[in-house]
């Protein structure tokens, strides 16, 4: 597998990964997956796509964060946080709001809004 079809490979699987599975995503894990070495993979992929492996899982947790508030009918940003199992609401928005450039409370309060 050429080096650059092992980096869309992986992003694949993680973008392909259920909400929970994501949740359990780590660079350990998804080497083991791949039976790669750790320091490969990392250095593979931010050659490959300019951004560490953590900060695509965190971008993929933070579009899944879109969909969940979407499909909602209430929701809080702890709420969403717990379920994409970050244990610390305010590491959540700071993460939203480094990728959109807006709170999630701002998010969630213009997608419920009457129109």
């Amino acid at each position: 597998m050429k080096r650059r079809d092992l980096s869309e490979t992986i992003a694949l699987y993680i973008m392909s990964r259920t909400t929970e599975e994501l949740t359990q995503l780590t660079r350990y894990s998804i080497a083991d997956t791949f039976k790669i070495n750790k320091s490969y993979l990392s250095k593979r992929f931010k050659e490959d796509f300019d951004l560490s492996i953590s900060n695509y899982i965190d971008r993929e947790k933070a579009v899944r964060s879109r969909i969940l508030i979407a499909n909602m009918e209430r929701v809080t940003v702890e709420e969403i946080a717990q379920q994409l199992g970050i244990a610390k609401p305010q590491q959540f928005r700071t993460k939203f709001k480094k990728i959109f450039c807006t709170t999630p409370g701002r998010f969630i309060h213009y997608t419920k809004s009457p129109e």
